[in-house]
């Protein structure tokens, strides 16, 4: 059995939605975040098997899910072997979430613009 709460929302500087979970694992009363950002249905990552999403962040991408509000949820656990509720505190998930905004801005669709030169 698990506890889960959203400590934090808010808009990252990329315009996309994150969020920062803080689980709470019972009977061991383990505690670690996960930070998660969505995707809207025009990216080119939207349902993407979230492990097909090359993006540098901690300990990798560990989830990926259409919720409720039809976006694409990614994101990150701190629960690895060796992290700990100090070491991957609320400020290190909030620049991990940042980072993963901004990688995911850069995997967009860019247009292709080709030069004839005749």
């Amino acid at each position: 059995m698990n506890n889960n709460k959203i400590i934090k929302t808010w808009q990252t500087r990329a315009g996309l939605k994150a969020k920062i979970i803080k689980i709470l694992l019972l009977p061991f009363f383990n505690v670690y975040y996960c930070g998660y950002c969505a995707i809207e249905k025009n990216h080119n990552k939207y349902n993407v098997d979230y492990d097909e999403i090359n993006i540098d962040v901690h300990g990798g991408i560990t989830y990926g899910e259409i919720e409720k509000d039809g976006l694409f949820w990614i994101g990150f656990d701190c629960a690895h072997f060796d992290d700990n509720i100090i070491k991957c505190d609320l400020d290190y998930c909030i620049n991990e979430c940042e980072s993963m905004a901004e990688q995911l801005n850069h995997l967009t669709n860019k247009p292709l613009c080709i030069i004839l030169v005749l």
